[in-house]
């Protein structure tokens, strides 16, 4: 069964994929703008194209051209449940 303590020593440990995400030199070197350097960091799968959409202050059509272009880039990686 387990306690309390087990389940305050996941919660303090970052998934996984937090260690992958794109550093904020992408921007200084001209591969994404600032907005798309946002979006990649919400469309970590937890979030959906509406709430990236409200979040960021963009129409859910360009994000879901951004995310295309993310994507194509290879920028995006997709979540394997496990």
């Amino acid at each position: 069964m387990l306690s309390e303590d087990d389940l305050r020593k996941v919660q303090d440990q970052k998934p996984a994929w937090t260690t992958k995400r794109l550093p904020p030199q992408v921007i200084i070197q001209g591969f994404l703008n600032k907005k798309q350097f946002k979006i990649a960091h919400l469309a970590d799968g937890f979030h959906t194209i509406a709430d990236i959409a409200e979040e960021a202050g963009v129409p859910k059509a360009e994000i879901d051209v951004m995310i295309d272009d993310l994507d194509d880039l290879g920028l995006l990686k997709f979540i394997d449940v496990k």
